[in-house]
């Protein structure tokens, strides 16, 4: 009869490449790794190559894959639904899955030192994140979502190329710990350029279909554009690949941090204009008409 596997066994796929003279792959088993297991530290293990045979641990609540070899994670790993803290610092990863964002139980997440140029813009679904640790990689940006991150109260992003923050940053209300050591902020926002082509007819005509949300099936491609959308940090509209950028400062913890405002037009241009078109739009809010209020005092009056 042929050697059975078992699920445990299989769990990784399980040829890992290890650290040896001959350069020869050996076949390692972990025979002490059970389905069921709440936490799983696999630290230091000479890990090359995770498979989506991972999805199986899907009610583990911690996994430390730190001080390994990877260079990339399956999407699978989005199935770890029960994931409460993840850990893949020193590694070589170069990116992470966008099914990262399926880990809507996560709250502490270490992707420190590695090599990551992205992250991806899904990661502001993880409502219940508190922690991210991204120091030590390749960032020059983060997305443009982080407002989800509701939770978040340390983010630590030292020593990469980062020169401005998005100013959705602000939006955070727990966050507490923000790490820049080693990072070359801007010191300037001269850069920002303040005029800027109108949008592709393509983009127009996104922004109204977005608008009007029509509830009729669209082409593929029509969908994975629209999937793309991204809110004006001004007056929440829609917008594309077409932007209008805008700079700020802010001081936290007496460092003066650069943010990068993206519009859907220009609704303002500096500082002060910033806070005049502010007020502005509050104004409308709260008095978006002065007729009722004339016709309902008049008829409250009464003859003698």
């Amino acid at each position: 009869m042929g050697q059975t596997t078992s699920k445990e066994e299989c769990l990784f796929g399980y040829k890992i490449s290890m650290i040896d003279p001959s350069c020869e792959e050996q076949e390692i088993r972990i025979k002490d790794i059970k389905i069921h297991q709440k936490m799983i530290n696999l630290s230091e293990k000479s890990i090359y190559t995770i498979t989506p045979n991972i999805s199986l641990l899907s009610t583990i609540k911690r996994l430390d894959l730190s001080n390994n070899h990877l260079n990339e994670l399956p999407n699978a790993i989005g199935h770890l639904n029960q994931l409460e803290y993840l850990s893949v610092s020193n590694n070589s990863l170069t990116s992470i899955p966008d099914t990262i964002c399926h880990l809507s139980r996560l709250k502490h997440m270490d992707l420190s030192y590695n090599n990551l140029q992205s992250i991806p813009p899904y990661l502001g679904h993880l409502s219940r994140l508190q922690s991210i640790h991204l120091q030590h990689n390749q960032l020059s940006q983060l997305p443009f979502t982080l407002e989800g991150l509701s939770s978040l109260v340390t983010l630590d992003l030292s020593s990469n190329p980062i020169s401005l923050l998005p100013a959705q940053i602000i939006q955070l209300p727990y966050l507490r710990q923000l790490g820049l050591e080693g990072c070359p902020l801007a010191t300037s926002l001269d850069h920002f350029v303040r005029s800027q082509p109108p949008p592709s007819l393509l983009e127009i005509c996104a922004r109204t279909l977005i608008g009007q949300a029509p509830k009729v099936s669209l082409p593929e491609t029509v969908g994975r554009y629209l999937a793309r959308v991204q809110t004006c940090h001004h007056c929440q509209g829609p917008f594309f690949d077409s932007f209008v950028s805008r700079g700020r400062w802010i001081e936290r913890n007496e460092l003066w941090i650069p943010l990068e405002y993206r519009l859907c037009s220009a609704h303002w241009s500096d500082e002060s204009d910033r806070l005049l078109a502010t007020f502005a739009d509050q104004t409308r809010l709260f008095h978006p008409q002065s007729q009722p209020l004339f016709k309902t005092w008049k008829h409250k009056i009464k003859k003698s």
